[in-house]
């Protein structure tokens, strides 16, 4: 991955996790592997079933996002990026009500920029039914990751 070889990290990560299937840490990694390596449909698959089994998963709720604003940029879809926003959120609401696993400060500015890039995009792509909150609401998050 550090190396951003998609194709041999998606290979590496399938076979970690057919070895240990229950290790969220790996299937994170699968996942992220699949996004980056353009297989948005199999991280999709895989981010869902981890929240399957760990609902308050930041990570997946993030990676999720970036999912869907990858197939929202890629479709021009407004429920794509709806999704995306939505799941941004959760991610940020559950890393910072202070019960569970913190994120760096590196990677919750990275979650506010992504949520308001998604906003950003919705609102471009919304046509005629432009609602400009969406755009005061993505200036917030682009506040908040300064």
């Amino acid at each position: 991955m550090l190396l951003k070889n998609w194709e041999t990290s998606v290979e590496e990560f399938e076979t970690a996790n057919r070895k240990d299937p229950y290790n969220l840490t790996i299937r994170t990694n699968l996942a992220e592997a699949y996004c980056n390596d353009g297989q948005l449909f199999s991280a999709e698959t895989e981010y869902k079933e981890i929240l399957s089994v760990a609902p308050e998963h930041i990570e997946s709720h993030i990676g999720l996002g970036e999912v869907y604003t990858a197939m929202g940029d890629a479709e021009r879809d407004s429920e794509l990026y709806d999704l995306a926003i939505w799941h941004f959120h959760k991610g940020i609401v559950i890393a910072t009500n202070g019960t569970g696993k913190r994120l760096t400060t590196k990677k919750l500015a990275a979650a506010y920029y992504s949520l308001g890039y998604a906003r950003v995009n919705l609102y471009k792509v919304s046509g005629a039914s432009r609602d400009e909150s969406i755009l005061q609401e993505a200036l917030l998050d682009f506040k908040n990751c300064f």
